[in-house]
């Protein structure tokens, strides 16, 4: 992109709504719904796939994401 990190988080922020942060959370809930949906790979596995070194940092992160999407 040729931008630097601020340049990035206020494009990101402009065209989605969300921070840089919020906007990856999000699409990596979204992959680990589809990894869910579509493969038989434990939940330990899709954290790591999806990007999370912990599974309790994707725990907290995926609930944090389903109570918001209820709001």
């Amino acid at each position: 992109l040729c931008l630097g990190i601020k340049q990035t988080e206020r494009e990101v922020k402009k065209y989605t709504g969300n921070s840089f942060r919020d906007e990856l959370r999000r699409k990596r809930i979204e992959m680990a719904n589809i990894l869910m949906k579509t493969t038989d790979f434990p939940l330990t596995k899709i954290s790591e796939l999806v990007g999370y070194t912990t599974y309790s940092g994707f725990f907290k992160a995926t609930s944090q994401f389903n109570g918001r999407e209820k709001e």
